[in-house]
């Protein structure tokens, strides 16, 4: 009796699409969110991102405020709702058991222009906020850091 040679084939597993994020709509959505979006200097939506303390010559950054802006937009919410067509993290193949994808190595849409453009935005609102406060980069750099930090810390 012949025996016939085990039939079954090679395994192979090809990747469609490498995994991107979305960031060129999150600096979007956060040059958006920069501004106050109110007055009353109680709520999260009125207070400014920066504010700088002459006296101890501090720079504070209040992320909740600009977060409270950011979540609340509704554009947003709508754009990084996960789903096949949006969504910040795109192009995710459910991995199989035992099976690694690394996130991070590419920009949704090769929108780096539109990256370019936002974080560039981003920066201006930055240091148009830091000049309202009549304060230069030289000043608001610190000559010991450590101690500084045991100050700030103690």
């Amino acid at each position: 009796m012949s025996q016939l040679p085990q039939q079954g084939g090679a395994s192979v597993h090809a990747r469609g699409q490498i995994p991107s994020t979305d960031l060129a709509s999150l600096i979007d959505f956060l040059v958006k969110a920069f501004p106050p979006s109110g007055d009353d200097l109680n709520h999260p939506y009125g207070w400014s991102v920066l504010k700088f303390d002459p006296e101890k010559k501090r720079l504070s950054i209040n992320t909740y405020g600009i977060l409270r802006r950011f979540l609340a937009q509704k554009e947003m919410r709508d754009a990084f709702r996960q789903t096949p067509t949006s969504g910040f993290l795109r192009d995710l193949v459910r991995p199989q058991k035992n099976f690694t994808a690394k996130l991070g190595g590419r920009i949704f849409n090769d929108n780096i222009a539109g990256l370019s453009q936002h974080i560039t935005k981003l920066k201006h609102l930055i240091a148009d906020d830091i000049e309202k406060f009549g304060v230069s980069s030289d000043n608001l750099l610190v000559n010991d850091p450590t101690s500084a930090l045991a100050y700030s810390v103690g």
